[in-house]
């Protein structure tokens, strides 16, 4: 059998939750964080971004990281630096610097090859045949450069002499080498008649002969020596037989946009050309190239967007124009010119192309259910002319006031429908992005029926239902007091208030609520 408590007992427990009551005048339920985008961290080539989200109640300030993003990465240029830039060849060791592209990022990444060196052929490229007093040649050629080594070949083959003619005043004969034309004057064996000039007389030719022209052999015609008689003008020719045939390599330097390029074979022998000249390279006018860059949100300093240049939709280095920006700092249009560098360059001239500075993104304050409908609030943006809202994706209103920073959506009024909200500042230039979508539900008021009080400090209320509600909160103030109940469920429409101060005036009203995940959307309050 329990043992009943005592009056006595009781009546102390009683009177100590009472006193405990008065001494905490508002017993409000605890409520969830109401958290709003306050800052935008932008991904940079080396860090994440994020948003800062801190909780808009009065007094609360914290906050929280939310929608983290990784590190974007550096965006390299698909080419090397041009003012940097040095080719590995044979002989030299190259240099390349790749710069990040994306806006203040000063990152570059270097790449250092070692020279390649000569990479001759194993076997002679071309012979030089010996001649009569020189010695002949091997000559090797570099695959990568074209660079030659010259190596010892065959040894002279010495003159091969054979008798041109026979003087009977000097008594000498004449020798010429049958490969080269060389001359030799020696004593001949037999003198047996005295030194006249007689075709005539027997003994063979008598005539006194004298060089009086040559031709050189080439690589594909003979040469000859021609001689006449100093006394009857007699002439006669002595063939010097060609080296070889020409000997041609073929040549091809590249023409740019300064000078012209050729292509054909030259040989190696004679220098003989057979050749094309190539003409130099068209530069493309700039007013005529792709050009393109992007608007820009206004930031109050000085804005520099990146400019893209492309020739047939090819990217052209930025070593190759320069650029300067006008009017670049408030919202509105600004202008960047171009103008090409002189020399070895792909384009020319200069044109002037335009960008937008947009007012910045703002962000939805609080969104809060009236008695008629919604009310959306956000951050005023420097620049702005005005805002547009947004209900659902669909513009609903364009206030033309840059002061503005709240907006009552009336049409906003089905009871327990969700409504999704943006803000856009716009100036005359254009639009400046969405601000991120804020939701809320929106719940008619329900209005007190019934209040009730009683001497011994109790409050006995009813109200409206809300179907569409997951509860209620009752707010009974007191002077500067107040006291705030929760109730639960759509259907609770009563609640007595107790341990009020008798004899005291107090204001009562209820607001209805309902829960989506973490987030609550709250009624207006009723009229007290």
């Amino acid at each position: 059998m329990k043992k009943k408590r005592s009056t006595a007992f009781l009546t102390g427990l009683l009177s100590l939750l009472i006193v405990g009551l008065a001494a905490v005048p508002v017993l409000a339920e605890e409520e969830e964080h109401h958290f709003v985008l306050s800052e935008t961290v932008e991904a940079t080539c080396s860090k994440g971004g994020y948003e800062v989200w801190t909780c808009s109640d009065e007094g609360c300030g914290i906050s929280e990281k939310r929608n983290e993003t990784p590190a974007l990465g550096h965006l390299l240029s698909e080419t090397p630096d041009a003012d940097t830039y040095v080719p590995v060849s044979c002989e030299k060791d190259g240099f390349a610097a790749y710069s990040c592209q994306r806006e203040g990022c000063s990152y570059k990444k270097v790449t250092y090859s070692a020279r390649l060196g000569h990479k001759f052929s194993k076997t002679p490229s071309r012979v030089v045949e010996p001649t009569c007093t020189e010695d002949g040649q091997l000559i090797y050629t570099c695959s990568r450069c074209g660079q030659e080594k010259v190596s010892a070949g065959e040894s002279a083959t010495g003159h091969s002499l054979v008798e041109a003619g026979y003087c009977s005043l000097t008594g000498k004969e004449l020798l010429i080498c049958e490969n080269c034309g060389y001359e030799e004057e020696k004593e001949s064996e037999d003198v047996s008649s005295p030194a006249t000039h007689d075709p005539g007389t027997s003994g063979g030719e008598s005539h006194i002969y004298t060089e009086t022209s040559r031709k050189a052999p080439s690589c594909g015609e003979d040469g000859y020596i021609e001689y006449t008689c100093d006394f009857c003008g007699q002439t006669r020719r002595e063939t010097i037989k060609k080296q070889t045939d020409h000997v041609f390599e073929d040549v091809y330097e590249a023409p740019t946009y300064t000078k012209e390029g050729k292509e054909g074979r030259i040989c190696s022998l004679c220098g003989k050309e057979e050749v094309e000249t190539l003409a130099k390279l068209e530069k493309t006018s700039l007013s005529e190239a792709d050009i393109s860059l992007d608007d820009v949100i206004y930031t109050g300093q000085a804005q520099k967007p990146l400019v893209t240049v492309k020739v047939n939709g090819k990217k052209i280095s930025d070593s190759c124009y320069s650029v300067s920006y006008k009017n670049n700092v408030n919202v509105g249009t600004a202008t960047v010119t171009l103008k090409a560098k002189s020399g070895n360059v792909p384009v020319s001239g200069e044109t002037t192309k335009t960008f937008k500075i947009l007012p910045g993104t703002t962000s939805i304050a609080s969104l809060t259910n009236t008695s008629t409908g919604i009310r959306i609030t956000w951050k005023q943006v420097t620049e702005a002319q005005g805002y547009k809202i947004y209900r659902n994706g669909l513009l609903i209103a364009t206030i033309s006031r840059a002061s503005a920073t709240a907006y009552t959506d009336n049409a906003a009024s089905v009871n327990g429908k969700t409504y999704r909200y943006q803000v856009a500042p716009f100036a005359s230039v254009g639009d400046a992005e969405l601000s991120k979508a804020s939701s809320i539900r929106f719940l008619k008021t329900s209005a007190i029926t019934s209040a009730v009080s009683s001497a011994s400090g109790k409050l006995s209320l009813s109200w409206t239902k809300n179907a569409k509600a997951d509860g209620y909160q009752v707010k009974v103030t007191i002077g500067s007091e107040e006291k705030t109940v929760t109730v639960k469920g759509a259907s609770s429409l009563s609640k007595v208030i107790k341990s009020l101060k008798s004899g005291k005036t107090c204001s009562v009203s209820v607001r209805a609520f309902v829960k989506d995940g973490s987030s609550l959307s709250y009624s207006a309050w009723s009229v007290s």
